[in-house]
């Protein structure tokens, strides 16, 4: 199986990217694979995070 990583900023909607990040290289895709998974794992979902904010809770 191939890895592949794509990366780009867009900043408007209707434009294509102005840069764009492709590697095949495995260890620079795994890399951000890892990085991808540790932020999906601690992420929490947007409505928990509202209810939190707007009981003046902490989020850990």
């Amino acid at each position: 199986m191939e890895l592949e990583y794509h990366a780009s900023a867009k900043t408007r909607e209707s434009s294509p990217p102005p840069l764009l990040i492709e590697s095949t290289l495995k260890a620079f895709v795994e890399q951000q694979q890892y990085l991808f998974n540790m932020l999906w794992k601690k992420a929490i979902p947007a409505k928990q995070r509202i209810n939190e904010i707007e009981k003046g809770l902490e989020s850990l």
